[in-house]
C-alpha cells in the first residue's frame, strides 16, 4: 500500500524548484501546493520551506503571490509572518503601495 505520505515527498522537490520559476504563475501555485500539503500533512514535509516562503515574500513582484506567500507564512510560522509585517509597515512611506489593496482581503 503506498500512502499519500510518500506520494508527496517526492513531489515537494519539483515543488521547491517552482518556488524559483520565471513566471509568477507558477510560483503562486507552488504556494499554493505547498499549504494544501501543510493543511493535509501538517509541518512535516513543508518545514523547509519556511525560509523560502519568508524570501519569496519579501522579493516578489506580483501582489497576489506575494499575499498567498504571506499567508501561507503566516499559517507555518506565525513568528516570521508578523515581523515580515512589521518590517513593511516601518520601513515603507506607503505601506499600501507595498502591499496593494489586495492585501487587505
Amino acid at each position: 500500500k503506498i500512502s499519500l505520505k510518500s506520494i508527496l515527498e517526492n513531489l515537494m522537490e519539483a515543488v521547491s524548484q517552482n518556488l524559483t520559476h520565471r513566471h509568477f504563475y507558477v510560483r503562486r501555485n507552488a504556494l499554493m501546493c505547498i499549504y494544501n500539503v501543510f493543511q493535509n500533512t501538517g509541518m512535516e514535509l513543508v518545514e523547509d520551506f519556511v525560509e523560502e516562503v519568508e524570501k519569496l515574500a519579501q522579493t516578489e513582484n506580483d501582489l497576489s503571490t506575494k499575499r498567498n506567500a504571506f499567508i501561507l507564512l503566516f499559517q507555518m510560522d506565525q513568528g516570521k509572518a508578523l515581523a515580515y509585517l512589521k518590517t513593511i509597515m516601518a520601513n515603507e512611506d506607503d505601506p499600501i503601495y507595498e502591499m496593494g489593496d489586495i492585501f487587505q482581503l
